[in-house]
């Protein structure tokens, strides 16, 4: 087994125990494997890929043109997904009529008063 970065860390007594709780072993899929999509909103990747620092000015949280890589990823991931009739679940905040749940950070672009839109890169897989 390859040394992770936190082994350095662990006592022999520790790792003896993550072992015999079989912690860091290969789980497996399950009987019911499905795909969780994770907040891949406007926040996430802005309207537009431009560099990182210029995206933040409107979506303090985006990840810049980056966002684009990663949106190709997810998008394979989806389709194999449903490929093998696996369900896909989106998650992303809803933001309450009046915005009272907004917090600090709003979850909006800078200076924008409606509540972010969910990217859709393809349609809902049914169960």
């Amino acid at each position: 087994m390859n040394e992770r970065i936190w082994d350095k860390f662990l006592t022999e007594r520790d790792k003896a125990v993550f072992a015999a709780g079989g912690f860091g072993a290969r789980a497996g899929f399950g009987k019911r494997p499905a795909l969780l999509v994770i907040d891949v909103n406007w926040a996430f990747c802005g309207e537009r890929p431009e560099p990182i620092l210029e995206s933040i000015e409107r979506w303090r949280f985006s990840c810049g043109e980056e966002s684009r890589v990663a949106l190709e990823y997810i998008k394979s991931l989806i389709e194999a997904a449903r490929a093998k009739g696996l369900p896909v679940i989106y998650t992303t905040g809803e933001r309450r009529p009046d915005d009272w749940d907004a917090g600090s950070c709003g979850g909006r672009a800078r200076g924008e008063t409606a509540p972010p839109t969910t990217i859709s890169m393809a349609t809902r897989s049914s169960p």
